[in-house]
C-alpha cells in the first residue's frame, strides 16, 4: 500500500469515526452506529492504514488483537458453507483453521477467539466480493451470517464494512436488520449517498 495515496483529511475522518466506535459500548441504539460502511476506493487503503496503527500485541496474558482487519476473499467456485468463517479464522490467526468441522463449530470458534484476543473493532474489506463467481447474485446466506455473528451473536464488537457503494445498498436491501444498524462514514469532499440520510453520524 502506498501511504502517499491516502488523503490526510480522509484518514483523519476515518480515524475519528473508528475511535468513536471503539470507545462507545454497544447497547443497541446508540448515537454512533456500531456498524458502519466505508466506500472503496479509498476505503480499503484507509482501513489498512488504521489497522497498522493498532498492531497485534503479545501480552503476558496472550495475544491481543485490538483491530481485526480481514479481507473477504474472491468467491470460490466450489465454496462450502464454512468458507467464510474459515478464511476469517485464518486471518485472525486461529489454530487449525482448516480442520474438518461444521460451519457452526467454526463460527463458534471464531467468536471465542475474537473475545479471547480482546478485539475492539472488526473491519471487513472487499465486501463487494459477496456475490456468486459470475458476480450477478448476492450471497444472501453469507450476508445474513455476517449480520448474525457480528451484531446479533457477539453484539459488543463494532463492525466496519468496506467495499463498493452499490454493495452497501444491495446488502441493506436484503437484510433489514443490517440496514437498521448501518451508518455511512462520509469522507471530506465526498458525496454522501442517500442511504446515509437514514443513519445517525
Amino acid at each position: 500500500m502506498d501511504p502517499t495515496s491516502i488523503h490526510p483529511t480522509d484518514f483523519e475522518a476515518v480515524r475519528s469515526a473508528f475511535q468513536d466506535m471503539r470507545e462507545i459500548p454497544w447497547r443497541g441504539t446508540v448515537p454512533t452506529p456500531q456498524c458502519r460502511y466505508l466506500d472503496d476506493p479509498p476505503g480499503k487503503a484507509l482501513a489498512l492504514a488504521y489497522a497498522q496503527e493498532h498492531p497485534r500485541q503479545e501480552a503476558a496474558s496472550g495475544l491481543r488483537v485490538p483491530v481485526f482487519c480481514a479481507e473477504i476473499p474472491v468467491t470460490p467456485t466450489n465454496r462450502t458453507e464454512g468458507y467464510l468463517p474459515t478464511t476469517l479464522l485464518k486471518q485472525l490467526g486461529g489454530p487449525q483453521a482448516e480442520r474438518r468441522e461444521s460451519a457452526y463449530e467454526k463460527t463458534m470458534r471464531l467468536e471465542f477467539l475474537l473475545r479471547k484476543f480482546e478485539v475492539k473493532l472488526v473491519i471487513l474489506t472487499d465486501v463487494h466480493r459477496l456475490v456468486t463467481p459470475g458476480g450477478k447474485r448476492l450471497l444472501e446466506h453469507e450476508v445474513d451470517w455476517i449480520e448474525w455473528v457480528f451484531k446479533s451473536e457477539i453484539g459488543r464488537i463494532p463492525l466496519v464494512l468496506v467495499g463498493e457503494h452499490s454493495m452497501m445498498e444491495r446488502m441493506a436491501a436484503h437484510n433489514q436488520k443490517l440496514e437498521g444498524i448501518m451508518g455511512y462514514i462520509p469522507l471530506p469532499g465526498g458525496n454522501t449517498p442517500g442511504i446515509a440520510a437514514r443513519a445517525a453520524y
